[in-house]
């Protein structure tokens, strides 16, 4: 299989697995079936709640989920970045490789493992408690408005991703664009295509080449320096 191949989400020469699934019906089945979007889905609906219970809307409701959306993009490049594709190493003695990293690292050897896709059950437990007690115990109401786009947007990104690893690809050329960016990322240059979801992230931090000027990189399914490779 070529990089091209690869990183086409449909067409001729794609050499996906038979056992992943290819239509909707069964992709959002499977997707539904893994605890990551049953918690995010929750989370969302908690959220929800919580900002019915506390009375009139306001402009903050609006203001605080533009800024996080306008943000998204760069929090996720800096996530992929320096948590994802954090490096093992020792401080002080003290061996630092995070669960988030390993599962990675786990990832980009079997891209078409979708399972090894998903946020960590624990990760995703933490990050969605601290999310609704800030907003449970913060001053302004619309912090649960914000709790709930965060969550969602973590929902999409959980699709989206998981669209990039099965051969089921829907038909709009915006979720194509996206799977096409996310598998030349493991096919051909991991330092590159580092969006998911969204991808101005890559067009600000200069991730966003053109492929026919990037050379496939040695290291692009063990993320390890070129002289261990």
């Amino acid at each position: 299989m070529t990089v091209e191949q690869a990183a086409s989400p449909g067409g001729a020469g794609l050499a996906l697995p038979r056992d992943t699934p290819s239509s909707f019906d069964e992709a959002i089945s499977v997707f539904f079936s893994h605890w990551s979007p049953r918690l995010l889905t929750l989370g969302i609906a908690a959220a929800c709640v919580g900002r019915i219970t506390e009375g009139p809307w306001s402009a903050a409701d609006l203001l605080g989920p533009a800024a996080v959306v306008v943000s998204w993009p760069v929090l996720e490049w800096l996530i992929h970045v320096h948590l994802l594709h954090f490096r093992p190493r020792t401080v002080l003695g003290l061996h630092i490789d995070p669960l988030n990293a390993r599962r990675h690292r786990a990832h980009h050897l079997d891209p078409w493992r979708f399972g090894q896709a998903f946020i960590p059950v624990s990760s995703l437990v933490v990050t969605q408690l601290l999310l609704l007690t800030i907003a449970a115990v913060g001053p302004w109401p619309a912090l649960w408005t914000v709790a709930a786009i965060i969550t969602a947007l973590g929902l999409h990104y959980e699709w989206v991703h998981y669209l990039c690893h099965v051969r089921y690809c829907p038909r709009s050329h915006h979720y194509r664009t996206l799977v096409q960016n996310h598998r030349r990322h493991h096919f051909k240059n991991e330092k590159y295509w580092l969006g998911v979801s969204m991808l101005s992230g890559d067009l600000l931090l200069g991730t966003a080449a053109d492929p026919d000027e990037v050379i496939r990189s040695a290291t692009v399914r063990t993320l390890s320096d070129e002289r261990a490779a």
